[in-house]
């Protein structure tokens, strides 16, 4: 049996690797997005949309998150450690890859806010006696053997300030016969909430060419007095159709994403929509919709969809905006400026190993800790394999 340093050793050589072959999908690693599929201002963004949702919980549960300091446990590149960035006046991002740390500090855009530290020992010393008024770790401790894990929680809940609060994600054990996937529902919201804007900034990747697909930069503003809160009433996604120049449609159900967790009244948010131009020269129009998943399109209660024409002549494809008839080109976030090229062309590193750790194994970690346990709620971030939980948690202290 491997030594916890030994462990550690080939942990952090396993993430080395992976950073510099796939970073971005070694994190979230959504089978589509393998080989460098990732777009970074996307990858990113999931990453605003999970600290709003994790913070608007907190709130609901009724605990008060003070906006000083804040650690990301597990940083990778700093997915979440830069949606901290933009409420906490201290963030401290923490892995066990330099190599990771090393494109996590190239990619920072708050380094006067952010500080990103390697560490490849089963405790979190690194850190010294400093104290912080949020920590999170999500999709981290699946990939550490369970003792060391236990070391780690309880590094954690020494590291909260008096005040502070937690969020930690952990899988319990491999789902069996005898643990059903719950389902999700969706639920109507007011039909005063179906109200927003959409427009297009620009194509973010892809070829304007007859039948390929591209990704759109599509700007989608909340217009109604009510917040969009998925985790209360469902999915909510874009989607586009075709249709011809009589505006009949010629294919329904193009393409489809998902919209942030969370999107508050007036917000207005990026998303990329990955839509395939039509094959044959002609006039066309690419509609763009809201859609609240087994509910409604919000074009059914009265939002106005956008209508972009797109025409394509002896192969040349233009695609013009709505507003002043001027043609859309292809625009790249600022942020993907900074991201070293993977080196795709490697040999493959070998995939992370998955570690249960039960549940009552964390409570009991937790209260012998003496911190208090706000909530525990199903997750699903291990996919439908694991039955896995989210774990709120306050110091107990004022």
């Amino acid at each position: 049996m491997a030594t916890v340093s030994e462990a550690l050793e080939s942990s952090r050589r396993l993430w080395d690797a992976h950073a510099q072959s796939d970073p971005l999908w070694a994190i979230l690693s959504d089978p589509a997005k393998h080989g460098g599929k990732w777009n970074l201002h996307r990858f990113f963004q999931t990453g605003v949309g999970e600290i709003a949702t994790l913070l608007y919980e907190l709130a609901r549960l009724g605990v008060a998150v003070k906006t000083d300091r804040a650690l990301d446990f597990g940083c990778g590149i700093g997915r979440l450690t830069q949606a901290l960035a933009e409420r906490f006046t201290r963030v401290v991002g923490v892995d066990i890859s330099s190599q990771m740390i090393e494109r996590a500090k190239h990619l920072n855009r708050f380094p006067e806010r952010v500080t990103y530290l390697s560490n490849d020992v089963d405790d979190l010393a690194v850190l010294g006696s400093e104290r912080f008024d949020f920590i999170v770790s999500r999709i981290v401790l699946q990939h550490i053997a369970p003792d060391v894990a236990v070391r780690y929680l309880r590094e954690l809940c020494r590291l909260m300030a008096p005040g502070g609060s937690f969020v930690v994600q952990a899988p319990s054990r491999r789902r069996g016969p005898d643990d059903p996937v719950a389902p999700q529902t969706a639920k109507p919201m007011p039909d005063e909430a179906y109200r927003a804007n959409i427009a297009v900034a620009g194509v973010l990747e892809g070829t304007l060419g007859p039948g390929e697909p591209i990704t759109l930069d599509v700007e989608i503003t909340n217009n109604s007095r009510l917040a969009w809160l998925q985790n209360d009433v469902g999915r909510v996604t874009i989607g586009n159709h075709w249709l011809d120049r009589h505006g009949e449609m010629i294919r329904r159900d193009d393409g489809r994403t998902g919209v942030p967790q969370i999107v508050h009244a007036g917000e207005a948010v990026h998303v990329p929509l990955t839509v395939t131009l039509p094959r044959e020269d002609g006039e066309y129009e690419c509609e763009l919709d809201l859609v609240h998943e087994g509910v409604f399109w919000f074009t059914d209660k009265g939002s106005a969809s956008l209508r972009l024409p797109v025409g394509i002549r002896h192969g040349v494809v233009a695609i013009r905006s709505s507003d002043n008839g001027g043609e859309i080109t292809h625009v790249l976030a600022s942020i993907d400026d900074g991201l070293p090229v993977a080196s795709l062309t490697a040999v493959e590193p070998a995939p992370f190993p998955m570690y249960g750790l039960a549940r009552e194994t964390v409570l009991d970690v937790l209260a012998d800790c003496g911190v208090r346990i706000v909530a525990v709620e199903d997750d699903r971030s291990c996919g439908d394999d694991w039955v896995s939980y989210q774990y709120f948690a306050t110091s107990g202290e004022a």
